[in-house]
């Protein structure tokens, strides 16, 4: 655990300054690069991005406050990283996520955590392009650490275990949104810009 703070509230709040920063540097660099036919689009998945976030703050502190064990230690390190130039990503992952779904799902419902680990795990393994399908990615991490963090033994108990278990589960219903946002980023991906990929950060694997 990094910390005893809870810190999911914190975790939003970093992201939209980070987002917002980001927008401008992306919108000034593109206008520089002539790419201004790209800016619309640009605008569209970051205010997406910035909006939902701005919603969820609210939970956030609710999550915080009545979960906060879970909370210190459920989320990657937010940081501003400087905007470069990739090479062109011209692979875009499409997995099977509605079969996933299916089995994720039905995993949950039997609170089999072993087999939902490993089909996350495995869906993780077929992204394999670091530029691409950031925001699935960013998202199935988040769940993998959750469901390791929910299925350790006596690491969280009683109430916050049953809370977390709901916000563990969560997860599935972000999963179509987040291909789809990444599919809207693949056409400035393709032009060597690094959007979601510089400003969704790693989540790793959860070990108490």
């Amino acid at each position: 655990m990094k910390n005893n703070k809870p810190e999911f509230k914190k975790h939003i709040l970093d992201a939209i300054a980070i987002n917002k920063k980001h927008l401008a540097d992306y919108t000034n660099l593109f206008k520089k690069n002539n790419d201004d036919k790209y800016v619309s689009d640009l605008r569209s998945i970051f205010r997406q991005l910035i909006f939902s976030e701005i919603l969820l703050v609210p939970t956030a502190a609710v999550c915080d406050l009545i979960m906060p064990k879970a909370m210190s230690c459920a989320f990657a390190d937010m940081t501003d990283k400087k905007i470069e130039l990739i090479k062109t990503a011209t692979v875009l992952a499409n997995p099977d996520l509605k079969k996933y779904l299916i089995l994720a799902k039905s995993a949950a419902r039997k609170s089999d955590y072993q087999q939902l680990h490993k089909l996350t795990y495995e869906l993780i393994n077929e992204l394999q392009c670091q530029y691409t399908n950031c925001m699935l990615r960013h998202i199935l991490e988040s769940f993998l650490r959750s469901i390791s963090i929910y299925k350790s033994d006596d690491f969280l108990t009683g109430s916050e275990k049953k809370l977390f278990k709901i916000f563990c589960h969560s997860h599935l219903l972000l999963i179509q949104p987040s291909h789809k946002i990444d599919l809207k980023a693949f056409a400035i991906q393709k032009l060597g810009y690094p959007i979601l990929s510089s400003e969704l950060p790693s989540v790793p694997d959860f070990n108490p």
